[in-house]
């Protein structure tokens, strides 16, 4: 059977990104039902039961100080861009697998060990929708099948994004300051107590905030 083209699979994978954009959106419009689970000085935490999976939805908010294009291609780097791995030692390695068109592509990402190592290593293959706005730049994302990254890995345990995202609000009166909303929303198989990932993940995404700030901090020195 001949592979399908990258034109082919955009087309078929069209009604799942239109949902999981509607999904995404529909997230963000959510004002009500989060649950404070954690706050630091960079950031805070909210969850809400998923409808998913028998999990959460997380959903970290913080300001950070570079602007959105700059926090953007650091947190969700596209083909051709470095790694969030520059920064983020929770995540081994995110590239562009398959770009679809000039806003869609498939992204394998593949993640450390966490909180102290209780949580292994895991895979993730997505199809990422990126937007594009006066005020903000935001992703949707969902996990998919792809044919050539099965559902077995060497690289660890494959995980399922649920749909999920990430924003970044442009600050009005400051122009190198950037809103940086993200959701988690993700099984991450295996055989790990939900008490366990409960604990580990406001803390992972807090610890993003800190280290990201720490990075752009050194980079510009």
């Amino acid at each position: 059977m001949t592979a399908a083209t990258s034109e082919e699979r955009l087309l078929e994978l069209t009604p799942t990104i239109e949902y999981v954009y509607g999904r995404v959106l529909e997230l963000e419009n959510l004002k009500y039902g989060w649950k404070p689970v954690k706050e630091t000085s960079d950031c805070t935490v909210h969850s809400r039961p998923s409808k998913d999976f028998e999990g959460f939805i997380f959903k970290s908010d913080g300001l950070i100080p570079a602007p959105p294009e700059v926090v953007f291609d650091l947190v969700a780097p596209g083909a051709g861009k470095p790694g969030r791995g520059r920064w983020d030692t929770s995540v081994h390695s995110s590239e562009v697998i398959e770009q679809l068109s000039t806003d869609i592509d498939i992204r394998l990402t593949r993640t450390l060990p966490v909180f102290m190592g209780l949580i292994s290593a895991r895979e993730f293959v997505d199809v990422v929708k990126v937007t594009r706005e006066d005020d903000r730049i935001f992703t949707a994302c969902v996990s998919i099948e792809h044919p050539d990254y099965g559902a077995k890995s060497s690289k660890g345990i494959r995980g399922t994004c649920y749909p999920n995202g990430l924003f970044c609000y442009r600050v009005q009166g400051n122009a190198n300051a950037t809103r940086l909303i993200q959701y988690i929303h993700s099984d991450l198989g295996g055989m790990l107590p939900q008490s366990l990932i409960d604990s580990a993940t406001p803390s992972v995404m807090a610890s993003n905030y800190k280290q990201l700030k720490a990075f752009l901090k050194k980079e510009t020195l």
